[in-house]
């Protein structure tokens, strides 16, 4: 089970709305380090751990300042501290409880032999979650699954480096603090590999992200979109985009009543659960049903309706470059 925050100007009061556009923020400038800075942090633990992970757990919520939440090179109980075995990196903490362990490597570090490490520790400390790190890629392990050490495979893994950022921030949510502290979080259930979109040039696709930046020539229209899992719609116009773009987000679930309040462009609301008109109580100029309970208007201007389109797609976790279109030559 994953709780995950409101993105931007989305939430119900706002409390949490700008957890996962910060975490975001968090993972580009860790990206960024890791390009810049690659060589040097692949030599030098301490400062993998100062320069990435450190970061990132802030952003989720986990306050490296307080140990009431966050206690480094913690020495087990069983340990004297004259032991010349490693200590727990990290260990996160709610109140007296013990949440997680994690094993933190030096950037670029091959996690694959480290793991049964890093389990142990957290058996010790009784945490029911696990995490080894380089500062890139992270791995979220359940300590006390019931099968073989070789068998196992993390609840869930990203890489920052290789992995597109939306993507990553949406599964380092498990780590937020709040969905640790939880202690209920499940690996997902397997997923088909979607079919990857096409590449920008390929038979007249275009990246969504692109068009709304330059929008299209004069005379050119969008005759197609293509989602991406590989799923296709057949579209005319601006209006049919975005209209297409919002029922696929309420079929993958991405979009429901309870996961969006309201949505504003300007001065006019463009998403609104539950009513067919705007916040201040005036109808809609050009309403359209989604699903019941979920209205949009799309009495835009064409490139504010791909811009909808695109804004609606980050707010629901989804990079829009991986949405395509295909225009007539």
């Amino acid at each position: 089970m994953l709780a995950a925050p409101a993105a931007g100007r989305w939430g119900k009061e706002g409390a949490a709305s700008m957890v996962l556009d910060g975490l975001v923020a968090e993972i580009e400038r860790v990206k960024a380090t890791i390009v810049a800075h690659r060589e040097l942090l692949a030599g030098n633990e301490a400062l993998t751990r100062y320069a990435l992970i450190d970061p990132l757990l802030r952003a989720l919520e986990w306050d490296t300042g307080d140990p009431a939440q966050v206690r480094p090179e913690l020495v087990d109980a069983q340990q004297r501290v004259s032991d010349r075995r490693p200590r727990i990196d990290y260990v996160l903490m709610q109140g007296d409880r013990n949440i997680a362990v994690i094993e933190a490597k030096r950037l670029q570090e091959a996690l694959e032999g480290h793991v049964g490490q890093a389990v142990d520790y957290g058996s010790r400390r009784g945490t029911k979650y696990t995490i080894i790190t380089d500062g890139s890629e992270w791995r979220l392990y359940n300590t006390f699954e019931p099968i073989p050490l070789e068998d196992r495979v993390p609840i869930t893994d990203f890489n920052i480096a290789n992995n597109d950022t939306h993507a990553v921030a949406l599964k380092a949510l498990h780590l937020w603090r709040p969905n640790l502290s939880a202690q209920s979080i499940t690996a997902p259930p397997d997923q088909p590999s979607p079919t990857p979109p096409p590449p920008p040039s390929c038979e007249g696709w275009r990246p969504l992200s692109e068009v709304a930046n330059a929008f299209w020539k004069r005379g050119q229209h969008p005759t197609r979109v293509r989602f991406a899992d590989g799923s296709e719609a057949t579209v005319k116009s601006a209006r049919t985009v975005f209209l297409e773009t919002a029922k696929w987000l309420v079929g993958k679930g991405k979009l429901t009543s309870e996961s969006v309040v309201q949505r504003s462009v300007g001065k006019k609301d463009l998403v609104n659960p539950r009513q067919e008109h705007t916040a201040t109580g005036e109808p809609f100029r050009r309403a359209v049903e989604i699903k019941s309970g979920i209205f949009v208007d799309t009495a835009r201007t064409p490139p504010n309706l791909v811009h909808a389109a695109v804004d609606l797609l980050k707010h629901c976790g989804v990079d829009p470059a991986t949405v395509h279109l295909r225009f007539d030559r």
